[in-house]
């Protein structure tokens, strides 16, 4: 979700002495057993996070905000991310005109960290035809710890939301394109409705060459403009336009 439009990330924690004492009233667990569990839940938190994401899971920056419960209320937290989200989807809201588009425009491909080039690309050929895009906006969970954490993920890389499709590219290593159908299988058994495609590399390359050949007649039409342009300034600043070009009345 972190490059979702509407959402914002928050990182809760709390000193490890506290965070024992809390596990120890909860489950009612000896101390040995309670800081094991926790242990493993920490490491398990940032191996997901540098699997998945290729992120530290406690770099502040990836946060929106970061709350230590062990300084402040939990009523104190709640009220101080309930405040964060309003600020943050009050900013968000954009008016549906040109300006306003221009600048959610610039403000995706500021914001948009990618994790390759060939998802760059493909990003460059939806706004060739116009489709609107969201890069990985969910993570969807499809195995998990005896303890309930998650084991396995997976996250698509585009999501087009007029079309409710979301897509994964499968060009850069066609080694992993089979586990990639079995993620998507398994995301079709869990989660009824959701509908997500791969795209090949042949399609892959299929839209780059399209996006090459819009981009040049773009430069032809440009030159062809600029061209038009020059003549007709010379027109305007002529006295004399037939004899600027070398011709006799």
């Amino acid at each position: 979700m972190g490059n979702h439009p509407n959402a914002i990330n928050i990182h809760v924690t709390a000193p490890t002495e506290l965070r024992e004492e809390r596990l120890l009233a909860e489950k009612g667990a000896g101390f040995k057993s309670v800081s094991q569990k926790m242990q493993q839940a920490d490491r398990l938190f940032r191996r997901y996070a540098s699997i998945l994401f290729n992120e530290e899971a406690q770099d502040p920056f990836l946060y929106h905000l970061t709350i230590n419960t062990g300084k402040i209320s939990t009523d104190a937290a709640v009220n101080m991310i309930a405040e964060a989200y309003r600020d943050h989807l009050a900013r968000e809201i954009l008016v549906d005109t040109m300006a306003d588009n221009e600048r959610l425009r610039f403000l995706r491909e500021e914001t948009t960290k990618m994790k390759n080039s060939s998802e760059i690309s493909f990003a460059k050929v939806l706004d060739m035809y116009h489709i609107k895009w969201v890069y990985e906006p969910k993570t969807f969970p499809l195995e998990w710890n005896a303890d309930g954490t998650i084991k396995k993920a997976f996250s698509p890389d585009f999501f087009l939301p007029e079309y409710n499709l979301y897509l994964e590219l499968t060009v850069m290593n066609p080694k992993y394109s089979s586990e990639k159908k079995q993620k998507v299988r398994m995301i079709q058994e869990l989660y009824p409705g959701t509908k997500v495609s791969l795209v090949s590399r042949k399609d892959f390359l299929h839209a780059l060459r399209s996006l090459e050949r819009a981009s040049q007649a773009a430069l032809v039409s440009t030159a062809v403009d600029e061209e038009q342009e020059w003549h007709d300034d010379m027109i305007r600043t002529s006295d004399d336009p037939l004899k600027m070009r070398g011709w006799e009345a």
